[in-house]
């Protein structure tokens, strides 16, 4: 697969904040190559406009090569419908990470579910499967809301009990391996 990672980086020097949100490939032997870069002219998260900037630049550079669709990967900041759409209509496909409330209440509504109830669903899904996965659908896009268990390990150092994904593909065991590959980056 070939892996596209969005982030953005964020320090100080001095009173001065630097703040840059970039765009690169995960190689095959693990490097990440920043291709394409911009500073923000403030602190704090991206925008979506920021982001279809720099991604709009890549795609008028990228050249996919073979059949098989490159995977953006990017973190919790990466979120937004209209993102989700921008990608989509670049012709990559996504893994992102989700917060424990993003999408929630949509989930909820499309499967006719109280929250209360739909936390008890996934609960024994990850329980009894390994994982929870459901379609859902924002602005007319079908995508997947994934759930994942996280190690003991990590959930002691995130207060975190699951790592929630979203994605246009349906494979939880592919998106779980494609995910993994964007903690190569940190």
């Amino acid at each position: 697969s070939v892996y596209i990672v969005m982030d953005r980086t964020n320090w100080k020097i001095g009173k001065v904040n630097i703040n840059i949100l970039y765009i690169g490939l995960l190689l095959p032997n693990d490097c990440f190559i920043p291709i394409l870069f911009d500073p923000l002219p403030k602190r704090g998260n991206s925008n979506t406009a920021e982001r279809e900037s720099i991604l709009q630049r890549f795609c008028a550079i990228w050249q996919q090569q073979g059949l098989q669709k490159a995977v953006l990967l990017a973190d919790r900041e990466f979120i937004g419908i209209k993102w989700f759409a921008t990608i989509l209509q670049a012709g990559f496909s996504f893994v992102i990470r989700l917060r424990v409330t993003d999408y929630f209440n949509e989930l909820c509504t499309q499967r006719g579910r109280s929250t209360a109830r739909m936390k008890k669903i996934i609960d024994y899904s990850v329980k009894r499967y390994g994982f929870f996965r459901s379609k859902i659908i924002l602005d007319g896009k079908t995508l997947y809301y994934i759930v994942l268990p996280f190690t003991a390990e990590k959930q002691k150092k995130t207060n975190e009990k699951y790592l929630i994904l979203i994605s246009d593909n349906p494979n939880v065991i592919e998106v779980s391996s494609q995910y993994q590959q964007r903690w190569k980056i940190e």
